[in-house]
């Protein structure tokens, strides 16, 4: 099913904003309990058909962060009714999560500073955008399943709310982020540069006197801030099976770039 373009940023923008702010909740409770990993992987939530939820905390739960339903809810049987969003903001929606977890770690977690009530998000927008990741994780992962080597998973980083997953050159193989490496995923916005998601993948290092190659369309070089290949929203909506498509793109952006670790 073709995916939804958000051109009306009136709605889009506060969807996605309330869902980033609610991301980042859950992913303050996720740091706070899971000891750190490579990679910084602790921090890594997992996308879901629905929205995302927090990776396995102890005691077998997960927190479960609903767009459609702009709900948080604790995947235990204990642990109450869903969290309504727009009741809340960061800070008390931090809150309550403390309250309802079961684990004293969870005290600890920093306060955040959220005083904006998380009730501007369009919950048809919302569904959208899940329907959207979710095609993207879909793509990035079907892709990643094909290569060899040293690979992250597939997460979404609450700090953007990108999803992404590393490749690493066979030399790395302690998969050492300031050497040779690729990044391919899907982010929802940048500020200031691209205001709707967009898929995306990237080299580090470049090759000193690196000159980027032509693409095939939709691809494009993006080359302000950073240098890697993107492409919009538009071109991936207008796909009947959009997963396929990126995963497609995927391909196209690799071969590209995995010469690249070489």
């Amino acid at each position: 099913m073709p995916l939804a373009t958000f051109q009306d940023l009136t709605t889009w923008t506060p969807t996605i904003h309330t869902l980033h702010q609610a991301a980042q909740v859950i992913a303050r409770v996720q740091a706070t309990v899971l000891p750190a990993r490579r990679n910084a992987l602790h921090l890594g939530l997992e996308p879901t058909p629905a929205g995302l939820r927090t990776q396995r905390l102890p005691g077998g739960m997960h927190v479960v962060l609903n767009f459609a339903g702009l709900t948080v809810m604790v995947e235990d049987a204990a642990a109450g009714e869903a969290i309504d969003l727009t009741a809340h903001t960061q800070a008390s929606l931090l809150r309550t999560l403390q309250d309802r977890l079961t684990l004293a770690e969870v005290r600890k977690a920093e306060t955040v500073s959220g005083i904006e009530r998380l009730d501007r998000a369009d919950r048809a927008v919302a569904r959208a955008y899940a329907e959207a990741q979710y095609a993207a994780f879909t793509g990035i992962a079907r892709f990643r399943a094909r290569l060899e080597g040293h690979l992250s998973p597939v997460v979404v980083w609450a700090h953007h709310l990108d999803i992404s997953t590393l490749v690493f050159s066979p030399a790395n193989a302690a998969m050492n982020e300031a050497k040779a490496h690729l990044n391919f995923g899907f982010a929802p916005f940048t500020e200031g540069q691209y205001a709707r998601p967009y898929l995306y993948a990237y080299a580090y290092p470049y090759p000193d006197g690196f000159i980027p190659p032509a693409l095939p369309a939709p691809l494009v070089w993006n080359r302000e801030g950073w240098t890697g290949i993107v492409t919009g929203i538009d071109a991936l909506a207008q796909a009947d099976d959009p997963a396929a498509m990126i995963e497609a793109l995927c391909e196209q952006m690799g071969a590209v770039l995995m010469p690249l670790l070489e």
